[in-house]
């Protein structure tokens, strides 16, 4: 496993053996914590051609409107085009970020294979299985 990040807010890792983008949210944060850890996990797409990402959203609390909208509108495209292809997403029982989640799911669904998973351990098992 290399850690690519590791902040109070969120920490990035990219596990090679497996191609793996890792996002694991500590806490609510910023604008600007956020943007950091996403364009974190984006650079090792590029870097070492991970097509898989697994985020780990609960403990992520909301996204403003305005990141959810670059999000979209920018770094989804931009990751599919430098390869990622199946995203696992850890979703919290909160019914804000659900909201959030189901916000974002329309890009995510028409470009990547996505799934929501309750644990950690079955989303690692999906990414892990052949596609």
């Amino acid at each position: 496993m290399i850690h690519y990040l590791n902040e109070e807010f969120a920490a990035v890792n990219y596990n090679p053996q497996v191609n793996l983008v890792e996002v694991i949210w500590r806490t609510h944060q910023q604008s600007s914590h956020y943007r950091q850890a996403i364009n974190a996990a984006y650079e090792i797409i590029l870097k070492y051609g991970a097509n898989k990402w697994l985020s780990d959203m609960r403990n992520e609390g909301v996204v403003s409107v305005e990141d959810q909208k670059w999000l979209k509108e920018e770094m989804v495209p931009k990751a599919f085009k430098a390869g990622l292809r199946r995203i696992a997403l850890v979703v919290s029982k909160d019914v804000f970020v659900r909201f959030y989640t189901k916000n974002i799911q329309k890009p995510l669904v028409e470009t990547f294979q996505v799934r929501h998973f309750d644990d950690i351990e079955q989303a690692h098992k999906w990414l892990m299985s052949k596609p």
